[in-house]
């Protein structure tokens, strides 16, 4: 069938099969038994053509997921060609060289078959609150520490259950009831996919998928290939040094060279740090997945991605760096280098793209605390908790508080958590001062404050806890002159504990804080708008004494009003360098 469609037609169609993959997300997420998938959302849905091409993806999915979901479909098909492939087959994978970095995120594809032949692939990623191994840990020399690797395999045989597969997952976990629960959301959520494309197959009258896919590849790549043609050929470089804490005793350096020529953009990591004995490395995968998405997101976030998208960028880094380890290299703790991978890209093209960039994110890497334990009556509990610093200011607004960056994750409810694990959360707010001060403020960063209940109150024997984040020793930088934001801190019992991840076996009554850092500012603080650092003081943002100092307003302590005429007098003092 060779079906020419216009932009129109196109645009429908394309939106038709956001809306289904959308609604397999809200299945996924209705069925599911983890926190990290119901209140997190840790968790992405997409849909594909027969060759394993990304046709469309959900408008709320993780972006490391996103860019690794082609690699890992065209890796099935490698594994299961077309031909060796029937309807109710479910084809799963955690292999992190393969998917997304690390073992947590496993991947599952249902085949859509149509009038007899392969039409499509729904496939979903979840990040399992358990996967084995050792718990919740940078510490990891090997892969094989850090729990179960399910090799490409069917979970499902035309319709029936792999029941080996199954059992040697259940067998392997400390919660087979969670984990166990939520590969069966995943696969109900397939179920939902492939129903509505299937209907929609039919309501067309369509054979398969291919002339909307070659639609919507060719005009989404011309629409990335005419944005990228707007910025000057070269090659923008930049070294980036990371923190010292978690790794070897050796500080990581990341050197990026952005190259643009024409169309095309290749990015090259040459020079980067070798791969570490910790649990800190990124499989390149993951790498390609943060890159891409730091690129499109300044060059054209407006378009969704699908293989055309992806067509103008290639990502390299030397075999053996952190960024693309050799097997069986470590990987659980990857967020703190990975994380940071979109916003070097930022920062490097910056002085091509300013206006189109943002600040440093101190909710960048992602800030977390897995435990897990036994209750006296001897049920094992285990649960993941996010919680998300404050995004970098931009050339035309504040940067958001407490917002994940670039995990694109929900805040966690602490009264769900309360009810899950004999856990209690004493404090959650955010941390006056903590956002970076500029034309555009940085987010603010929070505090969240966590204690293990003592005899009478709760029913744990003990916790062991993994507290981990980033932006401990180096805060997210300011642009243009905005400043910087706050850096990170773990607290136990009132000792600062200095380190990018820390283990602890938490006993009655210790109580573990995290303050997650803020982001950085955009712009001069002198030429923030008085009315706005006052609304900022007055909601508990900036202090009186910050507003000062760093922004040069001065505010009636009774009414925390701007005196505008001593505000001009001190910014005045302050641009002719008085002050």
């Amino acid at each position: 069938m060779n079906l020419k469609l216009d932009a129109i037609s196109t645009e429908i169609f394309w939106s038709r099969l956001v809306s289904i993959v959308d609604e397999v997300a809200v299945a996924l997420l209705r069925t599911s038994f983890s926190n990290v998938v119901r209140d997190a959302e840790d968790f992405s849905v997409a849909m594909f053509d027969a060759a394993g091409n990304l046709l469309a993806q959900g408008t709320s999915s993780i972006p490391s997921h996103l860019g690794a979901m082609p690699n890992v479909v065209k890796h099935f098909l490698d594994r299961f060609p077309p031909q060796t492939l029937v309807p109710g087959d479910a084809i799963i994978t955690n292999d992190p060289w393969i998917g997304n970095g690390h073992l947590e995120d496993v991947f599952l594809a249902t085949p859509v078959f149509h009038h007899g032949k392969l039409a499509a692939f729904s496939l979903n990623i979840v990040h399992h609150c358990d996967i084995g191994g050792r718990y919740g840990t940078s510490e990891s020399r090997e892969i094989f520490e850090e729990g179960l690797r399910i090799p490409i395999s069917k979970l499902c045989k035309a319709g029936e259950p792999n029941e080996d597969i199954f059992n040697i997952i259940a067998a392997n976990v400390r919660t087979p009831d969670k984990v166990i629960g939520d590969i069966n959301a995943q696969l109900a959520a397939n179920h939902v996919g492939s129903t509505r494309l299937l209907e929609f197959l039919e309501e067309q009258g369509w054979e398969n998928m291919d002339h909307l896919a070659r639609e919507i590849f060719d005009r989404t790549e011309a629409a990335m290939r005419a944005s990228i043609e707007e910025l000057p050929d070269g090659t923008y470089r930049q070294e980036f040094i990371g923190e010292e804490a978690g790794t070897s005793g050796r500080p990581i350096t990341i050197k990026v060279a952005v190259t643009i020529k024409g169309s095309d953009i290749h990015v090259d990591y040459t020079g980067t740090s070798p791969q570490e004995d910790k649990a800190i490395n990124v499989a390149l995968n993951y790498t390609y997945a943060h890159t891409v998405f730091g690129l499109k997101a300044a060059i054209n976030p407006v378009i969704l991605n699908n293989e055309g998208s992806l067509r103008c960028f290639r990502v390299t880094a030397p075999e053996g760096c952190i960024l693309n380890p050799r097997f069986p290299a470590a990987l659980f703790w990857r967020i703190p280098i990975g994380h940071m991978l979109p916003e070097m890209v930022f920062h490097t093209l910056h002085p091509v793209i300013p206006e189109r960039v943002m600040a440093g994110n101190g909710s960048t890497p992602l800030s977390t605390i897995a435990f897990n334990g036994e209750e006296v009556g001897g049920r094992r509990f285990v649960d993941i908790v996010f919680f998300n610093g404050g995004m970098g200011g931009r050339s035309d607004r504040d940067g958001v508080s407490c917002l994940a960056y670039p995990a694109n994750i929900s805040n966690s409810s602490l009264e769900i958590l309360e009810n899950e694990a004999p856990l209690l959360f004493e404090k959650k707010e955010l941390i006056c001062d903590s956002g970076g001060a500029g034309r555009f403020r940085g987010g603010c960063g929070q505090e969240i404050v966590m204690r293990v209940p003592t005899e009478g109150e709760g029913t744990a024997r003990t916790v062991a806890a993994f507290v981990a984040g980033g932006r401990f020793e180096r805060p997210a930088q300011g642009l243009l002159g905005g400043k910087e934001g706050s850096c990170s801190r773990i607290v136990l019992n009132g000792d600062h504990v200095y380190d990018t991840s820390q283990e602890f076996l938490l006993k009655p009554g210790d109580v573990v804080s995290m303050l997650v850092s803020g982001g950085g500012g955009y712009g001069s603080p002198l030429e923030r708008e008085p009315r706005l650092v006052a609304e900022d003081v007055r909601n508990g943002m900036v202090s009186l004494r910050k507003a000062g100092e760093d922004y040069g307003v001065v505010l009636d302590e009774s009414t925390l009003e701007v005196d505008e005429e001593a505000t001009k007098a001190a910014r005045a003092a302050r641009d002719g360098g008085i002050s």
